[in-house]
């Protein structure tokens, strides 16, 4: 799993004035959703974003930015900086990934 630092998701009843500014802070909006989904809407664009982010985000019709999972898995495929990852095809939600990892030769 890989955290990212520079944004985040927030339910209805926490403060978005408690995170720094840099911070890019999405709203959990369940309630037009499935069970178990969410959509999450763009509440405050940080002052540091990533590339992946900024361009997986699209127009909901109401004038709102909201994020796609598509579209920011589609980017994070396109990235050319994670060397030594096989990228299987997505199942559901996940991007599966293999990192190929060299283990040191210990003595026998």
């Amino acid at each position: 799993m890989f955290v990212r630092n520079n944004f985040v998701c927030l339910e209805d009843c926490v403060s978005a004035d408690k995170f720094p500014r840099e911070i890019t802070v999405f709203r959990s909006y369940s309630r037009m959703s499935y069970p178990g989904h969410c959509r999450l809407l763009l509440e405050r664009r940080g002052t540091t974003t990533d590339w992946n982010v900024t361009h997986a985000l699209c127009d909901d019709g109401h004038g709102h930015e909201l994020l796609s999972s598509d579209l920011f898995l589609h980017n994070c495929r396109k990235c050319k900086c994670m060397k030594g990852i096989v990228q299987h095809d997505r199942s559901g939600p996940p991007m599966p990934n293999t990192l190929s990892v060299t283990l040191p030769q210990h003595p026998v």
